[in-house]
């Protein structure tokens, strides 16, 4: 079993890239995707950014029907809040999502209908929520964090050290939201960094998981089977390597999940890997051998599991399987928002965010490798890029064996 790791190298020009538009042109941003299980609603998290402005952004939760992309924008229950981790049910008739209030440690979960009205509360807490997620059986689970000291992440602030030191670490653990009440599915003394939903007869998970602090121990997180408070261990790896991503196959039989030599949690990038979940003693299996490219995601999309993928320069998306195969290759970053190549599915459907270099993001949606574009928010607002005569195409400079460094020469 071979893993790699791709190290994204920009060699900026000296000369700033100019805006072709007026400083005060706002930017239009999308983050954290769904689609509703017919493919016909969107749900996503918009973000207005003025450069006049010093203060970070707080996102609006919007509703888009498909093909035409007509938005609802959800109104919240305060100003201060910030929403995130929206999840449509499995009827599609309700969408969930998570509030945080300004500057505290005050959550929610809210629920809202297809239309965008009936708005309702579902859970009140005090402490960190992640990554909210309805089951097959149209139960809420969500990570959380009872009384957190700090938001989760490595990236985030410390927690004020007083009295002992280290004698408490915060444990995120995955619950069900069961009558205004969490009930904890795995156990005290794990840090669950992610999970997904096992289809079965009773609310279980597969998920990555490590004892001790979340910040310290995510490298040697290892993938376990949750429910109803117990854990077991499915699949420990080697020191040298991490994994991430868990994506449970829709009949519940196996999980797939990425692994690789990492760094931070969050900044996934791999082979792509698959556990038989039918077998006490199964070992899992490369689904990407002697691949030079680096999965960063993976999505179930009408029964097929898709790799998205970042080879050189270009996004990828790979089916994974014995049926006629399936590749489509782009120029731009396609994403769900974030830095590197991810796709969002629901039946035949799927939504990428579409951006490069010299233009801003905007959502398409459609089949997959048949997008059409869904917003028009960010019209005109482009970077012109001119190319001196002496510079070069984008290359792949050489590196140590067994690395591959992706290098990226800009000349504005």
């Amino acid at each position: 079993m071979s893993f790699k790791s791709i190290v994204p190298v920009f060699l900026l020009g000296a000369t700033l890239l100019t805006p072709a538009l007026a400083a005060e042109t706002p930017l239009h941003l999308f983050s954290a995707p769904t689609l509703s299980p017919d493919g016909r609603l969107l749900a996503t998290l918009d973000t207005v950014e003025h450069p006049e402005s010093d203060e970070t952004p707080v996102p609006s939760l919007v509703l888009r029907t498909l093909p035409d992309g007509k938005a609802i924008t959800i109104t919240l229950p305060c100003k201060a809040c910030t929403p995130s981790s929206p999840s449509w049910s499995p009827d599609g008739k309700h969408l969930a999502f998570l509030v945080r209030q300004k500057d505290t440690q005050n959550r929610q979960i809210l629920r809202v209908g297809s239309n965008g009205k009936g708005l309702e509360t579902l859970l009140k807490f005090t402490g960190s929520l992640q990554t909210l997620r309805y089951g097959p059986d149209g139960s809420l689970a969500v990570l959380a964090i009872a009384g957190a000291r700090r938001d989760p992440g490595a990236l985030q602030a410390g927690a004020p050290e007083t009295g002992e030191i280290d004698a408490k670490e915060d444990e995120q653990r995955i619950a069900t939201v069961e009558k205004n009440a969490l009930h904890w599915q795995s156990p005290e003394g794990l840090y669950v960094y992610e999970y997904d939903w096992q289809k079965s007869d009773h609310p279980a998970f597969i998920g990555t998981a490590a004892e001790g602090n979340g910040d310290a121990h995510w490298w040697q997180a290892h993938l376990s089977h949750f429910a109803d408070g117990q854990e077991r261990v499915l699949y420990t790896h080697a020191l040298s390597q991490q994994i991430g991503l868990p994506v449970v196959a829709p009949d519940g039989k196996s999980v797939s999940f990425v692994a690789g030599l990492m760094s931070d949690f969050g900044f996934f990038g791999g082979d792509a890997l698959q556990l038989d979940l039918t077998r006490q003693d199964a070992s899992p299996t490369t689904l990407t051998p002697n691949s030079k490219s680096t999965v960063t995601g993976l999505s179930w999309c009408n029964n097929r599991l898709i790799a998205s993928v970042l080879s050189s320069p270009k996004t990828v998306f790979q089916a994974l399987d014995n049926q006629p195969p399936l590749t489509i290759s782009d120029d731009d970053l396609l994403s769900d928002g974030g830095g590197e190549p991810r796709l969002i599915c629901a039946g035949t459907q799927s939504v990428v965010i579409r951006q490069n270099f010299t233009k801003a993001p905007e959502l398409w949606a459609g089949p997959i490798g048949s997008w059409k574009q869904i917003t028009h928010l960010n019209a005109g607002l482009s970077v012109p890029a001119k190319a001196p005569a002496s510079a070069g195409p984008v290359t792949d400079l050489p590196c140590r064996a067994g690395i591959s460094r992706l290098s990226l020469v800009l000349n504005p």
